[in-house]
């Protein structure tokens, strides 16, 4: 794009309402304080932006986020490969339990599943049937052992998976 000669841009200052911030008393191991101290001093941040800065990550993405439920709703593999062909609960169970939160919980060993993402696989689910005819997401609700009419609305619900015989 041209810019017509002696013509000057103009720039309006907005200023934003200050967040609110609340002071708590955290504590950790020395060595993970030592390494926050030098990713700090390297990163050029101070000690409480470097872990605000991953706590929010955390919550964000591991925690409260969605993205990895639904690129795992459109995987070929759950999805059966086509829009129209429905999506494979077993498979979908299967795969929920690999994913996993760190810190939190093992790999294959169990998951937490917020309201949200309940929601977004009640939506996925609940207008396809089975061959039977069942409603799938009561057929996902049967396989991880989930009541449909009591779903809660404020709080995770936790899905423990234990390995079977000859699956390791």
């Amino acid at each position: 794009m041209k810019r017509e000669a002696g013509v000057k841009r103009v720039v309006r200052t907005v200023e934003l309402e200050p967040e609110d911030y609340a002071r708590i008393a955290l504590t950790m191991p020395m060595d993970l304080l030592a390494k926050i101290d030098e990713a700090s001093k390297l990163y050029g941040m101070t000690r409480s932006g470097l872990i605000q800065n991953a706590c929010k990550v955390y919550v964000d993405e591991d925690l409260l986020g969605t993205d990895w439920l639904r690129h795992l709703l459109q995987h070929k593999e759950v999805k059966k490969g086509s829009p129209t062909a429905g999506y494979n609960v077993d498979v979908l169970v299967d795969w929920l339990s690999d994913y996993y939160v760190p810190e939190m919980n093992e790999p294959g060993v169990d998951l937490y599943l917020t309201p949200e993402h309940l929601q977004i696989i009640r939506k996925a689910l609940e207008p396809e049937k089975t061959i039977r005819g069942k409603n799938k997401w009561l057929e996902f609700c049967e396989k991880t052992g989930l009541d449909p009419d009591n779903i809660p609305k404020d709080r995770p619900v936790k899905l423990i998976f234990e390995v079977e015989e000859g699956d390791e």
